[in-house]
């Protein structure tokens, strides 16, 4: 199935903190509408586990974001397609409701009408859809576009196009919209006849789409219709007649049954060909939402980069003047002075395992920790991030345990420390190799004394199955404890210095022991 999502299907485990990381929060306030935040949080909670097709998704931004009318022209485009199928469905129900109305005294005449109106319905809307790819590729040859997965939606619009099977389907869709005009052209339809000379089935075999006699002719459904008389005669015209009503009510069955027939074609190939390009518009919505992105990024002129996406097995976490893009999303939405977002180098790789990161309260570290796990959700979906530039490897799994001293009292103290346990527990049954675990002040209502060890004992574990982790605290102690470990661990503070607020620098251990 064509995808602007996908170059090729993938499935993995899906990421549960994006309340934690607030990504919600930045989506919920970007988007225009609920059911597009919903779409898009479905699709960031599926992180993406081949570099090819964060790549993939990363080209087709910046056709976008080089070309915004085409997305607009797209998203009219996909959008008008995605209804065909409600339209058509209230259409066929509008005339079976009709027909079932007038069913008690309906003779065969009135069953033809309505067959045939079905019939045009079902031709009508098959040759809309059959014309969406013809749409659709003089849409995308009116731009310059690059990538790989638009190119690739080009290859397939052309690629029907050019099937004569095809445009012979479009032909006779667009034939069957009319359908008395289309029979007085000229057809052929073959009967079944049982032993005692009775019709039993009709098939609609031939057609003339066009009249090649270039004869005038009377209505074939004037004749049948008992309207041959309403028009004079004209000379050389080729004639009709049906003399009985046996003759009329025999044949209209078996016309009805052959035309019938043909509806439930035109049934069967539109439920087989609509499908495969009904889902772009849904996909659009992703793509609005990275043109949001790239507007908040540009109104506080702050940078913004597609970072370079490495496989699992390098294992590196690299941002340059990384920022938090909730505070920048706040600020876009808000008509209050602009706070001011600060940014922070960061680079976790090779064999440094994790990075402790302490400081006091308010003093930004929490909102580091969610810098790095937003920045690693949107670098994972194909998406900008906010940072100057970045090299950020696949994450099989994205993990957190967040608390907040703001949200616990002393008297829930016990019972929050209990549902940390667990839910620490819960990181440690899903961890895989090349995952990232963020810690936010686990185990803080905990005495400094029994916290710290429980920690350490905790980060040593889990950092024997080749994971990346960051854990922000205010607990010295695991300082110490570290400090003493074997494992490659980078040590930061936030800045004691005023002018330097929610800065991040290395931390000497010597001096803070």
């Amino acid at each position: 199935m064509l995808s602007l999502l996908y170059e090729f299907p993938e499935s993995g485990p899906k990421i549960k903190c994006l309340q934690d990381l607030a990504v919600d929060q930045i989506i919920s306030t970007t988007c225009v509408t609920k059911d597009i935040c919903d779409y898009v949080v479905s699709v960031l909670e599926q992180p993406l586990q081949h570099p090819e097709n964060v790549v993939y998704r990363q080209e087709i931004c910046r056709d976008f974001y080089d070309h915004p009318e085409l997305f607009r022209e797209l998203t009219e485009l996909c959008r008008n397609y995605s209804q065909l199928k409600s339209e058509w469905d209230k259409l066929l129900a509008g005339i079976r409701s009709k027909a079932s109305l007038g069913q008690s005294q309906s003779s065969s005449l009135d069953l033809i009408r309505d067959t045939i109106a079905a019939l045009e319905a079902n031709a009508l809307y098959c040759s809309k859809i059959t014309a969406f790819p013809e749409e659709l590729l003089k849409t995308l040859n009116n731009y310059p576009i690059k990538s790989q997965g638009l190119n690739k939606l080009k290859t397939a619009c052309e690629s029907r196009l050019n099937d004569p099977d095809y445009r012979t389907l479009r032909e006779l869709a667009q034939e069957f919209t009319e359908v008395a005009p289309m029979i007085d052209k000229g057809c052929e339809i073959s009967f079944e006849i049982t032993e005692s000379l009775q019709g039993t089935a009709a098939h609609l075999i031939k057609l003339e789409l066009h009249d090649q006699t270039q004869k005038k002719r009377s209505s074939f459904f004037s004749a049948l219709f008992n309207r041959s008389q309403e028009t004079p005669e004209l000379e050389g015209a080729v004639t009709l007649a049906i003399e009985t009503r046996e003759t009329r009510y025999e044949l209209v069955n078996l016309i009805n049954d052959a035309l019938k027939e043909v509806s439930t074609l035109f049934v069967h190939i539109i439920r087989s060909i609509y499908p495969e390009f009904v889902h772009l518009a849904d996909e659009l919505w992703f793509y609005r939402f990275a043109l949001r992105l790239k507007r908040v990024y540009e109104k506080d002129n702050k940078p913004f980069c597609f970072p370079t996406i490495t496989p699992a097995e390098a294992d590196v976490f690299e941002c340059m003047e990384l920022y938090d893009l909730l505070l920048l999303v706040q600020n876009y939405a808000s008509n209050l002075p602009a706070r001011s977002v600060v940014p922070n180098d960061i680079k976790l790789a090779g064999a440094t395992t994790g990075i402790l990161v302490q400081g006091d309260n308010s003093s930004g570290k929490t909102t580091f920790l969610r810098s790095i796990g937003t920045a690693q959700v949107l670098a994972q979906a194909g998406l900008p991030i906010p940072s100057r530039s970045a090299v950020i490897s696949i994450r099989r799994q994205v993990l957190a345990q967040f608390s907040g001293e703001d949200t616990i009292s002393i008297s829930d103290s016990a019972g929050r420390f209990e549902s940390e346990v667990i839910e620490v527990a819960e990181i440690i049954a899903q961890l895989e190799p090349y995952s990232l675990v963020l810690f936010n002040e686990t185990f803080q209502t905990t005495a400094f004394a029994e916290a710290a060890p429980a920690i350490y004992d905790i980060l040593d574990v889990i950092s024997t199955v080749n994971i990346k982790w960051i854990f922000v605290t205010h607990l010295l102690q695991l300082y110490e404890h570290f400090s003493k470990s074997e494992r490659q661990i980078l040590f930061l503070q936030t800045s004691g210095d005023p002018k330097q607020r929610y800065k991040l620098e290395p931390m000497e251990l010597n001096s803070s022991a």
